[in-house]
């Protein structure tokens, strides 16, 4: 992946996602508060990557890449919102 001059850009993308899913799973694991925004992170950093190899370099079609980061955030919201809700977070109801 470190072979072409833009490439590094889907380098970073899968490196972030790797990042935040480790750190997500982790948050959700130890129950803590910052785990619902790193989940939105997460599926963010999803979405992103996707964009890029669709409309960028057009490695995937580009509807594939839009549904890819669509599905990414609705899934990532619903997700964060479970798990916001799971924690106990003020201001929600149990």
């Amino acid at each position: 992946m470190l072979v072409g001059p833009s490439v590094p850009l889907l380098l970073v993308g899968f490196l972030l996602q790797a990042v935040f899913g480790i750190l997500a799973g982790i948050g959700v694991w130890r129950g803590a508060r910052s785990a619902p925004l790193v989940v939105v992170l997460l599926g963010a950093s999803i979405a992103a990557t996707a964009l890029i190899e669709g409309f960028v370099f057009g490695i995937v079609a580009y509807l594939r890449a839009l549904l890819e980061a669509v599905a990414a955030i609705a899934l990532a919201l619903l997700i964060a919102a479970y798990v916001d809700r799971r924690l106990g977070a003020p201001g929600t109801a149990r």
